[in-house]
């Protein structure tokens, strides 16, 4: 498997466990390329987890800024209405659209990690039905 992250892959990982407790080499190596695939899930699964998680941040930051930003374009232009009324009714309407914003950003981010959580289950479903009809495979080949 390819390392192209410069982090270690589980497959390496496993290796380097092997040798620091000093198990027999084929026994390690026999261990790991039996179970190659189910690690290699899991490693990408993790993988789309984490891009999933930088993904969220990224987002929450933009979502801070919008917030942020609508907060300074409204100090910079202070103009307060003439009557009490209108003063209260421009702070409902300001409220209201701060509401409306942190709804729909709970939204978004409920569906970006949902999607995020989905993505990394796929992977390991999928690895888990092939690892089941390898199983089955074994079973008919010995009948």
């Amino acid at each position: 498997m390819a390392n192209t992250s410069g982090q270690e892959s589980f497959v390496d990982m496993f290796r380097w466990l092997g040798r620091e407790l000093r198990l027999p080499q084929v026994e390690v190596d026999r261990i790991i390329d039996f179970n190659r695939k189910s690690l290699e899930a899991l490693e990408q699964s993790a993988r789309t987890a984490a891009r999933g998680a930088t993904a969220v941040a990224l987002r929450q930051r933009e979502m801070v800024q919008e917030v942020l930003d609508e907060f300074a374009a409204l100090a910079r232009n202070p103009m307060l209405p003439a009557t009490p009324r209108a003063f209260i009714s421009m702070q409902a309407d300001l409220a209201w659209k701060f509401f409306d914003m942190a709804a729909r950003n709970t939204t978004e981010m409920a569906g970006m990690i949902g999607k995020s959580g989905e993505d990394s289950l796929k992977i390991l479903r999928k690895r888990m039905h092939e690892g089941l009809q390898e199983i089955r495979d074994s079973y008919e080949r010995r009948r």
